[in-house]
């Protein structure tokens, strides 16, 4: 099987599952646009987040993301998911695998009808102190064509731009959405048999000599 086909087959089994056990409120199928051996799978094949490239993320971009429908899948408690992958000649050549949490308190039954993104605007200033949460996105980004001293092809970045932790590769769907049910949605994740055939996998090795001086990310999986 193809690397595309997996990728697209994990997708759509987590799709099923989300569906299955209600956590789901809106989503995107994953689109593949072709150009010859190279093939782009994301929520649109226009996708373009140029406006999301600044320092610290905020809710102002949070909405214009759920205005943009710039997302793969939005979650019961308003946090989104992107998954963004380009495969070339049967290997992974970037990916942009982010969670962004809902950046206030939200509970579907409260805002009836009302469409997410709208709600900020229609928050008291009393319900905006209180409801605002100080969350950061968590996004997963590789590149096989760019790596620097401060970028590694493989990075996790978190709270700001400049905080980039070098992985060891290329990240499988696997790794990526276990990893945000395990951590961020624990009650649900505990609940039922999560993943069990979107199972982990490694592809090509990108962080050869990690500085041993400096923290990052390792997995243990084997390769396919």
């Amino acid at each position: 099987m193809t690397k595309e086909r997996r990728i697209l087959d994990d997708f759509n089994l987590f799709l099923d599952e989300l569906t299955e056990g209600g956590l789901l409120i809106d989503g995107n199928p994953l689109v593949a646009l072709r150009f010859k051996n190279k093939a782009r799978l994301s929520w649109s094949a226009s996708a373009n987040l140029a406006y999301l490239f600044t320092e610290h993320s905020s809710i102002e971009q949070y909405v214009e993301v759920l205005q943009r429908r710039d997302f793969s899948f939005c979650l019961f408690d308003g946090g989104l998911i992107q998954v963004d992958y380009t495969v070339e000649d049967d290997e992974v050549v970037a990916h942009r695998l982010c969670y962004i949490p809902c950046p206030f308190e939200y509970e579907p039954s409260q805002w009836l009808g009302i469409p997410l993104a709208d709600i900020p605007s229609m928050m008291s200033v009393d319900e905006f102190i209180k409801l605002t949460r100080l969350s950061s996105p968590i996004r997963f980004d590789f590149d096989s064509e760019f790596s620097d001293e401060k970028h590694a092809h493989s990075h996790l970045t978190l709270n700001k731009q400049t905080c980039r932790i070098p992985a060891y590769g290329p990240i499988s769907l696997g790794h990526f959405l276990r990893f945000i049910l395990r951590y961020f949605y624990e009650p649900q994740f505990d609940a039922g048999n999560w993943l069990a055939d979107v199972r982990p996998k490694l592809y090509t090795r990108t962080l050869l000599h990690p500085s041993p001086h400096e923290f990052h990310i390792e997995s243990a999986i084997g390769f396919v």
